[in-house]
Order: structure tokens, then C-alpha cells, then sequence
């Protein structure tokens, strides 16, 4: 043979080997169903379909074991034979005339088995890459709520806590799924994997009315489907742990109200507090209220403090009015020439403020006095929490009997425009500052022949007995009264007054008389110890003096 037929005969090998790759490149028989990877959550019966793209297929088999690739074999197997010579035939389809031949039935559970499809044309042949399937009839575990209880009250963002395990793939997905109480979903989120086996989601309860609702968790060990419907979730599903609970983000309100409305000091009032609260509840354990009072006159405010069940709280108050007691002076006699005391009643009226609670960083108000009072507001600021607070200021139309000494240094009796006190109850070293803001009316300045800037306040020592005068700070005025603002760190009597004016020197007019012997002794002392010798005018008359003794002389020759 030479070397041109040898040439012809390895390239007509070449074509022929090239083919025949060709060919059997593109012949495959794939598994299209079930998908490789994926969990089944019965072992009952199994359906498969393997599409085969050669022509003239002698039969198709079906090779599955749980360990392993299709050599082994001696692994149970399906063979099916085709009479159809077309091509891209499916095989083991679920079809009326082949369905004895596509269920496989009688696998294992908890069991990953591989699967190939194996197709012979007598010619060629082709595996199919393998579909490793796992049988897995258990849903997840599910256990308890960790953070949430059934039937609680919440209110403002809570977290959604649960633990989800599963023994033999591992979890797939878990979904919270919140509905109203009619049934109705309302919101649907996929919780994240926080650590180990925990999952969680936030869920802002003001963002749902306020109601019922029933919490259910979805936890699936294999795919789920896109939609929030349980139905379009595949595989192993656990839904049986869910709770029932109560969003409410409303604050109860309450009923507060005080009888009588008008009490005589020393009497007795009740004041009754209602709350309620149409979602939760009210909590009875944390609902106070202070006991009211009747020592003190004028008008006195109670508060009542509550709590629903879910969290947010309320207050109410009430007011009450204590009127002084009817009394006049009293007398006594004794024996003998006998003798009579008198003792005046002080007018006083009271306003009476209290707190079940008083918390540091807050500024609590004291206001609506009487327009007669001398007081506008008073502003409260504490450093720490104080418990079952009780403020008490109260106005005299005198000076008190309490108070030793007359007020004040630098005051003119008479010139006191009000006497305070104000007590406190449960306060004491807590007390950062109060500002009391003062009014002092124009037509009491004026007719003591004081300016604005003449007022002050001053407090009464106790412990020294003296009454010191405060920082006084004009910050305002209307048609009415001059306004100030007085910063206090503790509480004790005060009184609102003028000060007094320094008076102006006057000298007493002297006679005339007077003046000139004042100023002969004045120029008899501005001459008095002068040198008349260093004197030019005394020097000046010596030398005329002398010129004309001289003159004399030589005319007298």
C-alpha cells in the first residue's frame, strides 16, 4: 500500500472514530424527576421519569442503591423495554401503561439513595449522571416558645424565640405566621438562624391593632415554596407549635374621683379610682393611689397610678377642697386681779400636690395656684426616684405662729407682701432644685414707694433662727404683676417682701452767722503757719520802703 492510500485509510479511521464520539456525546438518557438533593417525606411509592435522547433504545433501566453509583449492581433495579425506536423518549414516566413500572415502593426511612438511569440500543451505551434522593418521614422538632407565653399581654417589639431540630437532613426553613383572631393572616416572616438551633424574629406590636391573635411556626426540613400558604410548602412540615396572644399598645384610663368635694379641716374624704382597659386588662397589683389628706386647707390634687396587663401605664387625678374650720380668739381668767391671753387664728390656704412616683431626669409642675396666692408654678427636679411624694404649699395672711422672728433684715415691717411654707413628704436629699415663680402685684409695689427690682424672696432659717434673702430673678410682667423666678435646694417658710431703701443724706441747712465765722476761720486757718518771709510781696514793700527812706535822706542834704 503506498503512502496515499495509507494516508486515505487513517483519515477515513479518524472521520469514523470522530462520529462515533460525536454520536455517543450527544446521546444521554437524564433523570428528570424526582430532582436530585431532595427529600421525600414518604418511603410509600416514588415516581421517576428518565428522558432518553439515542434512537432504536432497546430498554431503559433503572439502577438505585444506598451506597454508592450504579456498579453495584446487585441493587434492586427496573428495566423497562422500549418498542418505540423514536427518539428523546421518556421512561418510567407516570403513565397509565407504564406505572407498574415507575413506583418504586419499600425504601427506607432516613436513607440518601442514588439513582441512574442506564439505556442500551444495542449499539451504544450511556449512564445518566446520578439523583441522590433521601427518604425523611419526620418533621422537624419543634419546641416551646422561649420568650412569648400563650395568652400574654405585650405591647411595643417583642421577640419571637423557638428552637427547631431536626435528626436527618437538617432544618429547611422556619417561618413565623401571625393571624388575627377571625383567622385572617396578617403578617408572615422567615425567622433567622441566630445560633445552634434558635430562630427569632422582631415583631413590633404597634404595628398590628390592637387584639388577639394566634402565632403558628412553620418548620420544614426540606424546599418551600415561595407563597405564604402552608399548602405550597413541600416535604416535612411541623405547624403544631403556635400560641395565642394579646397586642395592646393603648394606655388604660380611669375614673378618679374625690367625696366629698368640699371637706372642713380634720374631716374625712375618700377619693375612688376605676381604671380599665378594653384590650388587656388592668393589672390590680400596680395600681396606687395616695391617701387623701385633710390637715392642710385649700385645694388639694390626688393622682391615681395604673397599669394594664400588656405593659402601659396611666394616671388620673382628682381634686378636693378643704375648708379652714370656723374658730375665733380665746380668753381666760385666773384668780385675783385676773388676766386674759388672746390668741389670733392665721388665715391659711394650701394646695396639695402628690406622686406615687418621682423619677431623676423629669421636671414635675406644681400650678393653677389661686390668682391671689403669690405663687405661679413651682418646677421640680430630683437625683434619684423617690416613692409616694406629697407637696404641700400653703399661703398665710400673717405671719405665722411658728415663726420666731420678725422678717426680714433689710425689710420694713409692713412691707411683707406674702408668708409661704411649703412641705415636703419622701423627698429629702433627693431634691436637685425647685423654681418657684413668683407674681407680686404692681398696685402693692407702688403704693410702698418700691421699684421692681425691689423684691425679694427670703427663707426662714430654722436651724439659726434668721431669715436669709434669695437670689431673686425678674424675668417678666403683665398689666397686672411683676413676675420672678426663684431657684430653691430646700424648703422651709419664706415670705415674698420689698426691701427697704437706703435713705439719702441730707445736710441741716446752717445760718448765716455761721457760714461767715466757717469762713473767717477758714482763711484765718489758710493764713495761720504761712512764712511770710519766703513771701515776693513782703520782699516787694521792703524795697520800696527802703527807695523811699533813701530818697528822704538825700534830699534832706
Amino acid at each position: 500500500m503506498n503512502k496515499k492510500n495509507l494516508q486515505l485509510v487513517f483519515f477515513g479511521a479518524f472521520i469514523l472514530i470522530l462520529l462515533i464520539v460525536l454520536v455517543h456525546a450527544i446521546v444521554v438518557a437524564t433523570i428528570q424527576g424526582p430532582l436530585s438533593n431532595t427529600n421525600f417525606s414518604t418511603a410509600a411509592a416514588l415516581n421517576f421519569t428518565c428522558t432518553v435522547s439515542m434512537a432504536n433504545v432497546i430498554n431503559v433501566t433503572l439502577l438505585y442503591n444506598a451506597s454508592g453509583g450504579p456498579t453495584n449492581l446487585s441493587s434492586y433495579n427496573i428495566t423497562m423495554i422500549i418498542n418505540s425506536t423514536g427518539e428523546n423518549q421518556s421512561v418510567f414516566s407516570n403513565t397509565t401503561n407504564l406505572s407498574s413500572a415507575t413506583t418504586i415502593i419499600a425504601l427506607n426511612d432516613s436513607t440518601t439513595y442514588n439513582m441512574t438511569c442506564f439505556a442500551d440500543n444495542g449499539s451504544m451505551q450511556n449512564y445518566s449522571s446520578s439523583a441522590n434522593i433521601t427518604i425523611d418521614s419526620t418533621p422537624p422538632a419543634v419546641t416551646d416558645f422561649s420568650t412569648t407565653v400563650s395568652r400574654g399581654n405585650y405591647s411595643g417589639t417583642i421577640v419571637l424565640n423557638i428552637s427547631v431540630t431536626d435528626a436527618t437532613i437538617g432544618v429547611g426553613y422556619v417561618y413565623f405566621n401571625i393571624t388575627n383572631s377571625t383567622g385572617v393572616q396578617v403578617n408572615y416572616t422567615k425567622a433567622s438562624n441566630v445560633s445552634g438551633n434558635y430562630y427569632n424574629i422582631s415583631v413590633d406590636t404597634s404595628k398590628f391593632s390592637d387584639g388577639a391573635y394566634n402565632i403558628t411556626v412553620w418548620a420544614n426540613d426540606t424546599l418551600i415554596g415561595k407563597s405564604n400558604s402552608s399548602e405550597n410548602i413541600t416535604g416535612n412540615m411541623n405547624n403544631s407549635e403556635k400560641i395565642k396572644v394579646v397586642f395592646d399598645n393603648t394606655a388604660p384610663t380611669a375614673t378618679y374621683s374625690c367625696s366629698p368635694s368640699t371637706v372642713t379641716s380634720g374631716d374625712t374624704v375618700t377619693c375612688t379610682c376605676s381604671p380599665s382597659d378594653a384590650t388587656s386588662g388592668i393589672n390590680s397589683s400596680q395600681t396606687s393611689t395616695t391617701t387623701p389628706s385633710t390637715s392642710n386647707t385649700g385645694t388639694i390634687t390626688e393622682t391615681c397610678n395604673f397599669v394594664d396587663n400588656a405593659g402601659n401605664a396611666g394616671s388620673q387625678t382628682a381634686t378636693y377642697t378643704v375648708e379652714m374650720s370656723t374658730s375665733g380668739g380665746t380668753s381666760s381668767s385666773g384668780g385675783g386681779g385676773g388676766s386674759t391671753t388672746t390668741t389670733e387664728t392665721v388665715a391659711e390656704v394650701s394646695k396639695t400636690h402628690s406622686w406615687s412616683k418621682m423619677t431623676s431626669g423629669t421636671t414635675f409642675t406644681i400650678e393653677n395656684f389661686l390668682s391671689d396666692f403669690g405663687v405661679k408654678q413651682i418646677l421640680i427636679e430630683l437625683t434619684k426616684i423617690a416613692q409616694s411624694v406629697k407637696i404641700t404649699v400653703s399661703k398665710y395672711d400673717g405671719k405665722p405662729a411658728y415663726l420666731l422672728k420678725e422678717c426680714c433684715p433689710k425689710v420694713k415691717t409692713g412691707d411683707v407682701y406674702k408668708y409661704l411654707q411649703i412641705k415636703e413628704t419622701n423627698i429629702g436629699s433627693k431634691l436637685s432644685k425647685a423654681t418657684v415663680t413668683i407674681n407680686v402685684e404692681k398696685t402693692w409695689v407702688s403704693s410702698r414707694g418700691l421699684d421692681k427690682e425691689d423684691i425679694s424672696m427670703f427663707k426662714f432659717d430654722e436651724s439659726s433662727e434668721e431669715w436669709n434673702e434669695l437670689t431673686t430673678t425678674y424675668v417678666s410682667e403683665d398689666d397686672t404683676n411683676y413676675v420672678y423666678d426663684v431657684v430653691l435646694t430646700s424648703f422651709s417658710y419664706f415670705t415674698i417682701a420689698g426691701k427697704e431703701k437706703a435713705e439719702p443724706v441730707v445736710e441741716e441747712e446752717k445760718s448765716v452767722a455761721e457760714k461767715i465765722r466757717e469762713t473767717g476761720e477758714q482763711v484765718a486757718e489758710k493764713v495761720k503757719g504761712k512764712n511770710l518771709f519766703k513771701s515776693i510781696w513782703f520782699w516787694v514793700i521792703v524795697v520800696v520802703i527802703l527807695i523811699l527812706i533813701g530818697y528822704a535822706a538825700k534830699k534832706n542834704e
